[in-house]
């Protein structure tokens, strides 16, 4: 599958210690994702319908750093147990016709694992400082969530 090379991207790399299936399984089980999605991780973040499955619709509510909430909806594009995964995206702020893609690439490195996070979409050009924070954010606390064990 080709990503549209006209439209503004984000693309971050993190690797974490721990198995590819360990976090695959922490970015696919709603009570983990939870945990890390959003630029304020673990304040109250909550993902309705967040099941993995293909075609399946989800809503999330997200925390902001001034005690307000943000919703993001979307559906499953691709779920590949623990190499890929796949979701639109699209945060109330936004125009109805103005979806994103959001694609998470797992990769096996010497009993670590490289995680690709690949955020695409006309918004990532407007507020690309945004965009890169709130991923920052997330990501930095699905590595204390990883470390932690739970």
């Amino acid at each position: 599958m080709t990503e549209q090379t006209d439209v503004p991207a984000l693309r971050i790399t993190r690797t974490f210690d721990a198995s590819r299936e360990r976090v695959f399984a922490a970015w696919i089980e709603q009570q983990q994702f939870q945990q890390f999605i959003g630029c304020c991780p673990g304040k109250g973040n909550v993902a309705e319908g967040w099941t993995g499955r293909v075609g399946d619709a989800f809503t999330v509510t997200l925390s902001l750093p001034d005690g307000g909430s943000v919703v993001a909806t979307g559906s499953f594009l691709e779920v590949d147990p623990p190499v890929r995964l796949r979701y639109s995206w699209r945060t109330e702020m936004e125009p109805p016709d103005e979806i994103t893609t959001v694609t998470v690439e797992l990769e096996e490195r010497d009993g670590r694992t490289a995680l690709t996070l690949t955020h695409v979409g006309p918004q990532i050009g407007r507020v690309p400082e945004l965009v890169e924070a709130g991923w920052g954010a997330a990501l930095e606390a699905l590595g204390r969530l990883l470390a932690a064990g739970t």
